[in-house]
């Protein structure tokens, strides 16, 4: 028979007031046994792997080829590897950085954060640009829609938001709400200025709706063809 225990309940020590147990995974078992322990627990799980860009460039050494990122079409899933998804990232990377999408800003004392916000269901695209953050240590900047306008709209001054990549569907919304935002009294989304758009068929009324934001659209394609071109001249 297949053990399917995935985890323990703690009990060495109280559970908090109103709140269950501590609920250990079970995989944690072998970090324990490397000397470890359950309050501090020290997790790479293997040497020099501390980052999920670490983790891409060790498996790109060693299973390039492997399948890694699925989207469902149709009844099949079209995959991208390791490969791909690496090529992929790390050359939108380099597109952000030439089209200058993600400038320093000043936070915490450091003058040197840079941010990009995502807005999109789970996706590919979604994946790729957070990678290509990792390359160039931007900072995602991860939008909801649970987020109401107003903390929509505080966030986005707080980092001092330039750029968001985006699923087509949010192009319309975003202009309209920096088009209204212009009028208020403190407003807060006057720095937004480029949307990177996942999909490459963008529609006329949601271009004609940037240009009224003096938003610039690109399509990932675009950013990702241009890091290329970039990166091959040594830019």
């Amino acid at each position: 028979m297949t053990d399917h225990t995935y985890g323990y309940w703690r009990t060495d020590k109280e559970k908090e007031p109103g709140y269950s147990h501590e609920l250990i995974s079970c995989d944690s078992k072998f970090l324990i046994e490397k000397g470890s322990n359950i309050d501090h627990l020290y997790a790479p799980p293997f040497e020099g792997v501390e980052t999920l860009y670490h983790g891409l460039q060790r498996n790109l050494k060693r299973i390039p080829n492997h399948d890694l990122i699925g989207t469902r079409v149709g009844a099949k899933y079209e995959w991208l590897t390791v490969r791909d998804f690496a090529d992929l990232s790390e050359n939108l990377s380099y597109g952000i950085m030439d089209l200058n999408l993600a400038p320093a800003v000043e936070a915490e004392g450091k003058a040197d954060w840079r941010f990009i916000g995502i807005q999109a269901k789970n996706r590919k695209e979604w994946m790729i640009t957070n990678m290509a953050n990792a390359h160039q240590r931007i900072t995602t900047v991860a939008m909801y829609d649970t987020l109401g306008p107003d903390a929509f709209k505080f966030v986005l001054n707080q980092t001092e938001l330039v750029t968001m990549a985006i699923s087509q569907d949010f192009i319309g919304k975003l202009a309209k709400m920096k088009i209204e935002d212009k009028d208020a009294e403190t407003p807060m989304c006057f720095r937004l200025a480029n949307l990177i758009v996942f999909e490459n068929d963008i529609k006329q009324e949601d271009r004609d709706l940037a240009a009224q934001a003096e938003i610039t659209l690109y399509t990932l394609e675009e950013v990702i063809m241009k890091g290329r071109a970039a990166h091959k001249a040594g830019t």
